[in-house]
């Protein structure tokens, strides 16, 4: 994730109090108004630098503001920007100040008091400013209107007006080189504000989070985008609680108890509760064991239960059950330093953790994202291990398709193929076999007596569908990608989508081919046609030839005999496209091991893309609406990060289960065929030795346009032969009769479908055959 990625509330309220000053201490000025303003800080007098910050006492703020209004020359006016971030600072310590109010209510503590006197303070003065820029706009705030965070991105970014008339003589203006900066002097309540906004934005994420697999469980929503939105709202909390903990108010406010006292409310919302599960654990750990515990040691756990009708030491004791198992399982990892295919920002921090059996050295974020993990368990309850079940039907496919490559490529060999793309195939079939269908670490030797009872079989990643869910997100990347390379590299998706565009518009076809549609639509007719489809049979074989990457002399008749089949232009074929934004973000995570970057322009393509995306579940907002917020401003909030990745990941779930070595197979089959049906045709015009080898196959459709292209051809020396027309004919006769078999047409759409969360629910009800069959009618 890039460092700047997703503003945060405190980030914001800091911008937008420095831009309110700022603007308050220069048009006050400009009013001949007298401004104190303390001694410059953070000033860098590098040449490199070129800004300054002062800081104005709270007190002058409503002196500021009178001077404005009540100023005749110059006239200023009041730009709708400025009262847009008084409302937004305003709302924000309301927010903060109810939040003390209520703590002080239960804890009556000192420096709770303090704290929201200080809060109400602020308010007062900001609120007395508003009053007096424009009194309809308190009236307006005080009726409840919030204000939208899409406004405060454009208040941010707007450059203020010159104020009407002329400036004072004896005030000359700034000169442009100047850049000073103004902010409100420090009060009491700042730091404690800045400490509230990151428990508050934690919790934004841990509530948006909840949402995600809420929706889940109802079907609204696949595994693998709730995982990877689950994994990314993790780095967000982690690269906040770096920023964090290094801040001195973090430091004093953390043994202040400004936040108030031990109020279970107050533990759940700075998810107390989990840090100390998590600290209690490790005190104990021995740095080469793994615990053991009996089972039911702490209780038994009844996930079919209703948690919402138990008591708080009811739900305690359910999340300690759930906490110590998993961390035992953690703990086993630790001690055999296993690498899993896939790691989550979780599963990282825990295992640092029991590395190092030292509470002192745990990541600040862990227990933050351990809670996440509770909080899911606490949505699904019993239905925690259904993620694990798709990861295993996932590793099911996997593994079918790779052994279908295996067989049916066995004699059929491409020069160009290395045989590390063979090896990377293998690699796919043994993570999906030894991950998913076999449970590894129940295999995994341990320091523990062989009396220790056993744990259920693929408990963590029954219990961790975070952890499920990217492993099945790794594999089906990683069968796209083999998929993909495949096709590329013997050109029979591509070669067979023109021939299939031909047949349509100039050979009588009227059979559907509905994967070769799709793969059109995925990745476009200007990439795979080199512009629209082509309709004229004088140009097939140019843009098949430009595509192929050849001359025209390839297809000439009466060739020379011998030489090369294909004569190739030096900046070779076209192919599918290998990259979409949800790819080019999230496989260097994923696959690579590395950081997936969330900038701005990441995440715009990605919700561009997720706009016109084929879904298999509905957007939970209007994509397009959301497109046109974020684009105006400077960056993404953590809960548009989060819902962007979200409805990115979910616009990509049919691409991303779509099988291409099917498709491949398929198509190499049509072309089979069409050598073989074509064989008393074509060596008659183009000569006997005009397929010589498998990896030539997909020229056949050359040869077939070269006939198409001479028989549309008025002014030509060879008059057109009986022979020419029969060729177009039999080819569309042969497609045509490949396709009225229902699986070569739209196999791997149904399978696609029927592989994705809106199928698994009627996949419980219906054999794959029968969903087969009624798909098929859809498509």
């Amino acid at each position: 994730m890039a460092p700047n990625a997703g503003w945060n509330t405190y980030r914001l309220y800091k911008e937008g109090t420095t831009k309110l000053t700022t603007w308050l201490v220069d048009n006050a000025l400009r009013c001949r108004a007298e401004v104190q303003t303390n001694a410059a800080r953070h000033t860098d007098d590098s040449a490199a630098s070129s800004k300054s910050k002062y800081t104005v006492p709270l007190t002058q703020f409503v002196a500021m503001a009178n001077a404005i209004v009540n100023s005749a020359e110059p006239r200023i006016r009041i730009p709708q920007n400025i009262l847009t971030l008084v409302k937004y600072i305003i709302s924000l310590r309301k927010h903060a100040a109810n939040f003390f109010t209520k703590m002080a209510s239960n804890t009556a503590t000192a420096k709770v008091f303090e704290s929201n006197i200080a809060h109400r303070h602020f308010i007062m003065i900001l609120e007395q400013v508003l009053n007096i820029l424009d009194p309809s706009s308190l009236k307006a705030q005080e009726s409840g209107n919030g204000t939208d965070i899409s406004n405060v991105f454009s208040a941010l970014a707007i450059e203020e007006p010159a104020p009407e008339g002329t400036a004072p003589p004896e005030l000359p203006p700034r000169k442009s080189k100047d850049h000073v900066d103004y902010e409100p002097g420090s009060d009491d309540s700042d730091q404690a504000f800045a400490v509230f906004a990151f428990f508050d934005d934690l919790n934004s994420v841990r509530e948006y989070i909840s949402g995600v697999w809420v929706d889940y469980a109802k079907g609204e929503l696949d595994v693998m985008s709730a995982a990877v939105t689950t994994d990314t709202g993790f780095r967000i909390i982690k690269d906040k609680c770096e920023a964090l903990m290094h801040t001195p108010a973090f430091c004093e406010i953390r043994d202040s108890g400004t936040l108030g006292g031990d109020t279970e409310a107050l533990r759940d919302w700075t998810c107390a509760n989990a840090n100390n599960m998590l600290i209690s654990f490790v005190q104990v750990l021995h740095p080469h064991t793994v615990p053991v515990l009996k089972p039911d040691h702490f209780g038994v756990y009844r996930p079919e239960l209703d948690r919402s009708a138990m008591s708080q030491e009811e739900q305690q004791v359910e999340d300690l059950i759930v906490t110590m198992n998993l961390l035992q399982e953690f703990t086993k990892l630790s001690r055999v330093h296993v690498d899993l295919p896939v790691e989550d920002e979780l599963t990282w921090g825990i295992r640092f953790l029991t590395d190092t059996c030292d509470a002192r050295q745990m990541p600040m974020f862990t227990g933050f994202a351990f809670q996440i993990l509770l909080d899911i368990h606490n949505s699904l309850r019993d239905h925690i291990g259904h993620p694990l079940t798709e990861l295993q039907n996932t590793a099911r496919r996997a593994v079918a398709i790779m052994d279908d490559y295996f067989r049916l490529s066995e004699h059929a060999r491409l020069g160009t193929w290395a045989p590390a793309n063979d090896e990377v195939f293998r690699m796919i079939k043994e993570t999906a076999e030894q991950w998913a269908l076999e449970d590894t670490i129940a295999k995994i030797q341990l320091p523990v007596s062989r009396r220790a009872p056993k744990m259920e079989s693929f408990y963590l990643l029954k219990n961790h569908p975070v952890l499920a869910g990217l492993l099945m997100f790794q594999l089906n990347l990683r069968l796209q990608d083999a998929g993909i390379t495949l096709c590329n590299a013997w050109r029979s998706v591509l070669y067979t989508a023109h021939l299939y565009n031909a047949l349509r518009q100039s050979g009588g076809l009227n059979t559907p081919w509905r994967d070769i549609e799709y793969i059109i639509e995925t990745h476009s007719a200007k990439r795979l046609f080199v512009g629209a489809p082509p309709s004229e049979p004088s140009d097939y074989l140019k843009r098949f030839i430009y595509v192929l990457g050849g001359s025209a002399s390839t297809f000439a008749r009466d060739r020379r005999q011998g030489g090369s089949l294909v004569i190739m232009h030096r900046k070779g074929p076209r192919g599918l496209k290998t990259t979409t934004p949800v790819r080019d973000v999230f496989q260097p995570r994923y696959v690579g091991r590395d950081q997936a970057v969330l900038s701005k322009a990441n995440l715009t393509a990605m919700l561009s893309v997720a706009t016109k995306a084929r879904r298999t579940s509905s957007p939970s907002e209007d994509l397009e609406t959301l497109h046109a917020q974020v684009s105006n401003q400077s960056d993404f909030t953590p809960a548009q990060v989060l819902h962007v990745v979200r409805e990115g990941m979910a616009g990509e779930e049919h691409h991303l289960v779509f099988n291409y070595i099917g498709l491949h197979f398929r198509s190499f089959q049509l072309l089979r065929k069409l050598q073989t049906q074509l064989s008393g045709h074509l060596p008659k015009i183009f000569g006997s030795n005009y397929i010589e080898h498998d990896s030539e196959l997909a020229s056949i459709i050359g040869y077939i346009f070269r006939t198409m292209s001479e028989s549309d051809h008025v002014a030509r020396s060879t008059p057109l032969t009986l022979e020419d027309g029969n060729i177009v004919h039999a080819a569309t006769e042969i497609t045509k009769t490949f396709l009225e078999d229902g699986s070569n047409a739209h196999e791997g759409l149904v399978y696609a479908k029927i592989y994705t969360s809106a199928g698994a629910y009627h996949i419980s009800r219906d054999t794959i055959d029968q969903l087969v069959e009624k798909m098929g009618d859809e498509w």
